[in-house]
């Protein structure tokens, strides 16, 4: 159960399809994903997200009926978590995001208590990374709570490392996480202005409408089109492959689990400079294997990508000690198998 148009959902399908498990879909979301699963559409039936999981039930019992599913695995608690709570058939998976479990408890009392139904009726949760499973933590007991990290992959992660580092000449920068107000373009786009004067760079930043017109808008307006590009989401593996034509990845988000974004770009060779905040920091140590700067500061932002250039000469270095890094605990497959050996020993085939 999840967003049928998030590359993570189908990472996640894929891997357990491959494995040889029968695997199906229930979304609300329309399926542009193009795993090879069974698909099963709720209805949103109106603007308001917590009523559409609560009218898409029927729809839920359908497809569990039609299925008749061994395990149901629900990613997202508030949302699929909170649905899959209704579930008798089958042992229920609860998979946390991020904003889940970090940002939506504090948004509301419905929330909370959403999270809470989802949390109490799941068998365990898994979170990617320490804060998150320290917010999970304030609903389950530890023996409830497991850490698999998405990771990269093997394959990509065997050809992915860059060979060439240029120390000097025009920087090239990618922020990939998107538009949402939580990855704070915003700042991005400020920081670039206080480095108009200051230094040779460009950047692009991912992300699609309805943020992308107005960003790019923003960017004409203050006259930083020459460094400052707007482009869209492309698919993942045309992605990954890009990776290799930039020095430096970007990311300003305000609240993060462990980017896979971020794992991806470590296993290139890019140079990370990220935001201040717990999900980064169990992944870039300040100085050493990549940089910090304060959340929603472009001052800190533009200093720490001006610090970056004046460390071209390590970047190679860092590059081995993050694949290194990479190489030894986020490896997709390995800590998916993990889960899979967990699933097992749920329907009793160990």
């Amino acid at each position: 159960m999840g967003d049928a148009r998030s590359v993570h959902i189908e990472r996640w399908c894929r891997y357990f399809a491959k494995q040889g498990f029968e695997v199906a879909l229930f979304s609300l979301e329309p399926k542009t994903i193009s795993a090879p699963v069974r698909f099963y559409a709720g209805k949103r039936r109106t603007s308001i997200g917590f009523i559409d999981y609560y009218m898409a039930k029927k729809d839920f019992k359908g497809a569990l009926d039609d299925f008749r599913p061994d395990i149901v695995n629900a990613h997202y608690a508030v949302s699929y978590g909170w649905l899959a709570s209704f579930c008798r058939q089958c042992p229920v998976i609860v998979t946390a995001w991020g904003s889940d479990l970090l940002l939506l408890p504090q948004k509301s009392a419905i929330h909370h208590k959403r999270i809470t139904k989802a949390l109490s009726h799941a068998v365990f949760c898994t979170v990617d990374n320490n804060n998150l499973y320290q917010a999970a933590a304030r609903f389950l007991p530890d023996e409830k709570i497991v850490k698999i990290i998405m990771g990269v992959d093997r394959e990509f992660f065997a050809s992915a490392a860059r060979s060439e580092y240029n120390a000097s000449g025009s920087m090239s920068i990618i922020s990939p996480r998107g538009l949402e107000p939580v990855y704070d373009p915003q700042t991005i786009i400020a920081a670039t202005e206080l480095l108009r004067d200051k230094l040779e760079f460009r950047i692009n930043i991912l992300g699609n409408e309805p943020r992308a017109t107005a960003l790019k808008s923003e960017i004409a307006d203050h006259k930083l089109s020459d460094m400052a590009k707007v482009l869209p989401m492309m698919p993942h593996d045309r992605y990954i492959s890009s990776l290799k034509d930039y020095d430096l990845y970007l990311s300003a988000s305000l609240s993060d689990s462990t980017s896979v974004a971020l794992l991806e770009a470590m296993a290139v060779g890019l140079f990370p400079v990220v935001s201040d905040i717990e999900g980064n920091r169990e992944w870039i140590s300040d100085g050493h294997n990549g940089l910090m700067f304060r959340s929603g500061s472009p001052e800190s932002l533009s200093e720490a990508i001006l610090k970056a250039a004046e460390m071209r000469d390590r970047f190679k270095s860092v590059a081995e000690a993050n694949r290194e890094r990479i190489g030894f605990e986020a490896i997709w497959q390995d800590n998916m198998n993990n889960l899979k050996s967990r699933f097992m020993e749920l329907v009793g085939d160990e």
